[in-house]
């Protein structure tokens, strides 16, 4: 074993051992937080970050998960926040049902420690104070993960810690090797840039001519069926119908590690105001689909969508939904559309491109986490198509 191997673990157990020296405050709730110094790390950040919006998590998230919550202090002043989500289950529920690695991954009965979100893709875990270097920071984010982890044992061991879902290649992040983490490769986000357009008349005019006839199709078939897509001002009304809709599309899924409850589509409303949309598909009184839409600083998200899939055998309705979330961001001004890492291709064909993203994972017990590195190392996530629907610059 070469000399230069050993100083590096050597030089990484140390530093595992070595508190950063910066302070801590962590909670159960939101509401326990010092709100003003909450905001100071994560004001002009995602809205997913938002107080509101994490207390309604707690009251209308799935009933599997639990929630803690850390702010970072340097020198007195808040410089970062990190969200817990714990979650009682096992690797498999990250993984298809028909992946070689599920089988592997059910032998891990754990209890799994998320920084970040298994509602929504993108870092909604670790929100950095502008101005502080990130890289000075995830040791710290480490540090508060470990302490929260060590003071639960009285509810239960946690075995497996995930931080998702970061941008891939970041260079800050690989000081998390340092106290154990690996990268592993997940499906990328779909992203749409959109340009310089105002309206989604704009969009269509940048497109090539087969994929614009695609898309007006979609809505001629739409319309002809007498169906029209509006937003909901008072979703609450529509609750169960949301969530039926809703359960058709997760109930198919391959991987859905958590359900929301029924009251939690309704409850966004309230918690995010101008910055949530809900959309609906309506044919006469019935609705055949809905999507929901977030304002993310300067990004729209095409969040939780569910449509009637015995409709859907006769109408596009997911692609006219996925068409309203792209208007819903022009008319917000935001200059790009996140569409998560599902539905590759669709996603594609509107012209969104990947934009590549990691979890980084360990195993509080080194022995295992020998063991899972391959397992982890060796998913491989799902690649979208090539497509180049616009028209080359002239």
């Amino acid at each position: 074993m070469p000399l230069s191997y050993l100083k590096e673990k050597l030089r990484r157990r140390k530093v595992r051992r070595t508190p950063t020296g910066d302070t801590y405050c962590y909670a159960d709730s939101m509401e326990y937080l010092v709100r003003d110094h909450w905001l100071s790390v994560t004001q002009g950040q995602s809205a997913l970050f938002l107080p509101t919006y994490l207390r309604c998590l707690e009251l209308h998230g799935p009933k599997e998960l639990s929630f803690r919550y850390a702010l970072i202090y340097r020198d007195g002043s808040p410089i970062a926040g990190v969200v817990i989500q714990i979650l009682d289950a096992n690797l498999s529920v990250f993984l298809p049902p028909d992946s070689p690695l599920a089988a592997g991954s059910r032998l891990l009965d754990s209890r799994i420690f998320v920084c970040g979100s298994l509602l929504c893709w993108g870092n909604r875990g670790v929100a950095i104070r502008p101005g502080i270097a990130p890289e000075t920071v995830w040791p710290s984010v480490a540090e508060a993960l470990y302490r929260i982890r060590r003071s639960e044992k009285l509810t239960g061991e946690t075995d497996f810690v995930i931080i998702r879902d970061l941008p891939a290649d970041e260079p800050s992040h690989l000081k998390l090797k340092d106290y154990g983490y690996r990268p592993v490769n997940v499906e990328a986000d779909m992203v749409l840039d959109l340009k310089d357009w105002t309206c989604f008349e704009d969009y269509l005019s940048s497109l090539q001519s087969k994929y614009r006839k695609a898309a007006l199709s979609i809505r001629k078939k739409i319309d002809k069926a007498g169906c029209s897509l509006v937003e909901l001002a008072d979703p609450d009304q529509y609750q169960e119908r949301l969530h039926q809709l809703y359960r058709a599309v997760w109930s198919e899924a391959d991987v859905r590690p958590v359900e929301f409850a029924s009251t939690y589509l309704p409850s966004l409303k309230s918690a995010l105001g101008q910055d949530y949309a809900l959309l609906a598909l309506r044919q006469a009184d019935q609705i055949l689909g809905f999507v929901s839409v977030i304002r993310d600083s300067d990004r729209a998200i095409g969040y939780i969508l569910g449509f009637d899939r015995d409709a859907a055998q006769e109408l596009p309705i997911y692609l006219r939904l996925l068409q309203g979330v792209i208007e819903r961001a022009l008319q917000w001004g935001c200059r790009s559309v996140s569409f998560g890492g599902t539905a590759l291709e669709p996603k594609a064909r509107l012209g969104a491109e990947p934009s590549p993203r990691q979890v980084w994972a360990r195993h509080r017990a080194a022995p295992l986490n020998v063991l899972i590195r391959p397992l982890l190392e060796n998913f491989t996530p799902q690649q979208p198509p090539e497509r180049n629907p616009f028209k080359k610059p002239s």
